[in-house]
């Protein structure tokens, strides 16, 4: 079985599900090589848990492969959590005014 090492992906991201009680648990990690972008569950949240995206995900410890077209390259699961072209509009126009942004969002 492979795993995900800093040697061979350039980053590595955990991922966390926060529960209804407020625990925060660990999913898996994202990783990113020059070609693609990786998830792998966690063995502890595979034994608790249940899958998070059940028909894109396969629900084991493989290392899976993102989707190059779909989903900007990621796993559908995390693509949907990142914020649409308005939101990257408003995060581009943010950066750019920078600390006076507060007082413009207030």
């Amino acid at each position: 079985m492979a795993h995900l090492t800093k040697e061979v992906f350039k980053t590595l991201k955990k991922v966390w599900r926060k529960l209804t009680s407020g625990t925060a648990i660990k999913v898996g990690e994202l990783a990113q090589n020059k070609q693609d972008v990786y998830f792998q569950y966690n063995i502890n949240y595979l034994n608790k848990y249940e899958n998070l995206s059940p028909f894109n995900l396969n629900f084991d410890s493989s290392l899976q492969l993102a989707p190059k077209k779909q989903h900007n390259g990621l796993h559908g699961v995390f693509s949907d959590s990142l914020p649409d072209g308005w939101g990257m509009l408003l995060m581009d126009r943010l950066a750019f005014v920078g600390k006076r942004a507060i007082s413009t969002l207030l």
